[in-house]
């Protein structure tokens, strides 16, 4: 298979890193517990394409939203490092390319990816450097679906389906004032 839909979902709000000793066991506060829900109903609501395989980091924050985003649904997930907030871009989008080559469904397969930035921005701009200009900052608790064909070139084609951001608020104005 040569083209996928392609769905990335950044992970809702986490509590603060300080409270952890293991940034993979952060969990969701009950804000981002709320922004991953809604996420899920904008998934139903959209009508956004069933998982035929789901790609995550398996850190704790990002499973949350995972099963709050794809509730009801039954799903294939592949848990890995490559996709954690460390993970090597290059080495996951490999991994992606390689798993949907092996999938025989007859049609062009939907992919869903959970994950963290700065990778989820670095991704996009793998895919497209384009629109990993104009998806910057992609924000948590948002949700991009891209489809993609040519993965096995070197850079795929990307078409923008859709792009859910997360609405700005008081978090992304003091992140401003820091930088």
């Amino acid at each position: 298979m040569n083209e996928c839909e392609f769905i990335v979902v950044r992970h809702a709000e986490a509590v603060d890193a300080s409270r952890f000793e293991d940034d993979s066991q952060r969990v969701l506060t009950a804000r981002g517990e709320r922004e991953a829900n809604v996420v899920g109903r904008l998934r139903r609501f959209m009508n956004l394409p069933t998982p035929d395989l789901v790609f995550s980091s398996g850190y704790e924050r990002a499973e949350q939203t995972l099963e709050r985003v794809l509730e009801g649904v039954t799903l294939r997930v592949i848990r890995d490092q490559v996709f954690s907030p460390e993970g090597s871009v290059e080495r996951a989008w490999k991994l992606i390319v390689q798993e949907v080559a092996g999938l025989q469904i007859g049609r062009p397969p939907a992919i869903w990816m959970f994950g963290h930035n700065p990778n989820i921005e670095r991704l996009l701009s793998l895919l497209s450097p384009e629109l990993g200009c104009i998806l910057r900052p992609y924000r948590k608790a948002s949700l991009v679906w891209l489809r993609l064909s040519h993965l096995s070139s070197k850079r795929p084609d990307a078409q923008l389906v859709a792009y859910l951001p997360r609405p700005a608020d008081e978090r992304d104005k003091s992140a401003e004032l820091r930088s």
